[in-house]
């Protein structure tokens, strides 16, 4: 008995070693690419084939976001249609819900690198104004983009209220970068 638990002792650890998947550590995942003109973007990722013990590539796909929501204090803002973060042609700004005194939202789309002098006022290609919502658009404004310059843009949406202070006249601010790209 005692001879039938020593083999076994020596070939249970000799045989579980054997066993085990001769697979090599496969590489990582890589980047996504752009998104193309059917909204979906490609990678290249590893997955190790047990009958070969080797390392195979397939191509993954993903969806890309067709839309942005922001969110902040009761302002919810989506804009739309987008490729992840890239815009081009017309865009929608719309908020979905506002913090409850909101009278007035302006939305201001810049580019990065020119500054805003909000006591210089700004131009009509910066911002955005609507007047307590239309009952068929509601908070809505489309923006054409077609006349403007490629590059990285901030966004900013902000909601107001009539008789509001100038020194903080907002309820609620949401902002994001988009890179326009017509």
């Amino acid at each position: 008995m005692k001879r039938v638990f020593l083999l076994a002792t020596l070939l249970v650890p000799l045989i579980c070693g054997c066993t085990q998947s001769a697979c090599p550590e496969c590489p990582s995942a890589g980047g996504w690419s752009e998104c193309d003109s059917e909204g979906l973007k490609v990678r290249t990722n590893y997955e190790c084939n047990e009958t070969s013990s080797a390392c195979e590539s397939y191509e993954e796909s993903m969806a890309c976001a067709t839309s942005l929501t922001l969110n902040n204090n009761d302002l919810n803002v989506i804009i739309s249609p987008t490729l992840d973060v890239y815009v081009n042609g017309i865009i929608k700004f719309e908020a979905t819900s506002l913090p409850d005194d909101t009278t007035k939202i302006y939305f201001m789309m810049y580019p990065q690198n020119e500054p805003i002098n909000m006591s210089a006022g700004l131009t009509i290609n910066q911002v955005f104004a609507i007047d307590n919502a239309d009952t068929i658009i509601g908070w809505t404004k489309y923006v054409d983009t077609t006349g403007m310059k490629n590059g990285v843009y901030n966004v900013a949406v902000m909601s107001s209220y009539e008789g509001a202070p100038e020194s903080n006249p907002w309820l609620a601010i949401v902002q994001t970068q988009l890179l326009l790209n017509n």
